[in-house]
């Protein structure tokens, strides 16, 4: 991993040669990549299906991949993969500093083992690098607010007080 980010540059790069390492995001996933609205009410999921990101095996480094083809990426956390990289680009870009392949087809993975452990990081915010893009990282001493009240996972209206279940909020006083 280090000497494909050493190959990064100013410009995309033609790779060739192999590179190993354990999968870190799974394509079953809604969430794996930024979609793009073509307008409104249509958003491209494309790049979501055709997205996958590995991590070294030592949970150092990380790199996205981006397949060729929206079905190209069945890749699932914990898979062991060999990608065979003739051919494909790596792009380097910043801010912060992190790095594609693309061009990956599926002929180019072989998964060697499935349910590998992902070796995780335990990093507060103002600890994470470049570094850490792409790679799976555990943050500590971190809370996601959510608009309107903390993520509960049911519908909202049926546990707010309204007319409807106000004597459910607020049972008779007894003397």
């Amino acid at each position: 991993f280090e000497e494909l980010r050493a190959k990064g540059g100013a410009k995309p790069v033609v790779l060739d040669g192999t590179i190993e390492g354990v999968i870190v995001s799974d394509w079953r996933s809604d969430n794996m990549e930024v979609n793009p609205n073509f307008d409104h009410n249509v958003v491209n999921v494309g790049e979501n299906l055709r997205t996958a990101y590995i991590q070294s095996p030592d949970g150092r480094y990380g790199v996205r991949l981006k397949f060729e083809k929206i079905y190209g990426n069945r890749l699932a956390k914990g898979d062991l993969v060999k990608l065979t990289l003739d051919g494909a680009t790596l792009v380097k870009e910043e801010n912060p500093e992190r790095y594609t392949i693309t061009g990956l087809k599926t002929t180019m993975v072989e998964v060697l083992q499935n349910g590998v452990e992902v070796t995780a990081k335990k990093k507060h915010i103002s600890e994470l690098t470049p570094e850490d893009v792409y790679t799976y990282v555990t943050l500590e001493g971190v809370e996601f607010p959510k608009k309107l009240g903390g993520y509960i996972n049911v519908i909202e209206n049926s546990v707010q007080i309204s007319d409807i279940n106000r004597d459910v909020w607020q049972p008779e006083k007894t003397g």
